[in-house]
């Protein structure tokens, strides 16, 4: 069963017809770079080579458990607070024209740039998952759940379409493991003590047949402060999960 299943019936209709237009849409007309808008020359890219070179931090060293920035004191976010998450990888920083991009998908509902940072993501993050996964099977993909309201208001999911372009980009199943359990109180000005506060218990497992694999790429678009993916983590620890490797397009510095 895909993300797209879980969803209330007229959202996951509305979902489907989005998506089955803009693949048709990238099937007929040629795909340009989301960012400068300038012709691709590489299959399964979102973005141009030149575009691609210049994202924010796209090779600064990071922490490899949160993905944020590293200096010489080592990782201020690790060092006062205990992720459920093992590792996280990124794209880059969440930082212009980056957060631009990401912003338009999320508030403009631009669902072609959503499935151009999927390519993109699939792209970038792919080999670096697999190496962070080890090797075997006992693997899957989750995305993290938005909230029903948002679901309504956007009418996709964005993790969602991240989530399943790395999954075929992995090679893996991805399944709807999780679900919002309440709704919670915008993210954006909130610090991460606050954050945890708000995100407690927000996320529940789903019973999934057959079972939740022990390793489990949780996908998102932005780590903010790392809150989020911690109470998705959790929460997928308690459906049996062991571990847990988030996955994002871009980290907030």
């Amino acid at each position: 069963m895909s993300r797209v299943d879980s969803l209330p019936r007229p959202a996951a209709v509305w979902h489907r017809v989005r998506a089955l237009a803009d693949s048709a849409l990238d099937a007929w007309l040629p795909r340009a770079c989301a960012l400068c808008e300038g012709p691709l020359r590489q299959a399964g890219a979102g973005l141009c080579g030149h575009c691609r070179l210049a994202l924010p931090g796209r090779n600064r060293a990071r922490c490899p458990r949160c993905a944020l920035g590293l200096d010489a004191a080592g990782c201020a976010a690790c060092a006062g607070h205990a992720f459920a998450f093992q590792a996280s990888r990124v794209l880059a920083d969440y930082a212009p024209p980056l957060d631009r991009l990401i912003g338009a998908v999320k508030f403009d509902r631009q669902l072609g740039l959503a499935h151009a940072l999927g390519r993109e993501l699939r792209r970038g993050l792919a080999p670096a998952l697999r190496a962070a996964l080890g090797a075997g099977a006992d693997a899957a993909v989750v995305a993290v759940p938005l909230s029903a309201e948002r679901l309504r208001e956007r009418g996709f999911d964005q993790a969602a379409v991240l989530a399943r372009a790395l999954a075929d980009g992995l090679g893996l199943p991805l399944l709807p493991a999780l679900t919002r359990a309440r709704a919670t109180q915008a993210q954006s000005r909130l610090d991460l003590a606050a954050r945890s506060r708000n995100l407690q218990d927000a996320f529940r497992p789903r019973a999934l047949h057959p079972r939740l694999p022990a390793r489990v790429v949780l996908v998102d678009d932005v780590i903010t402060t790392g809150a989020t993916a911690d109470a998705a983590a959790r929460a997928l620890i308690a459906a049996g999960a062991r571990r847990v490797i988030v996955a994002a397009v871009a980290r907030t510095p």
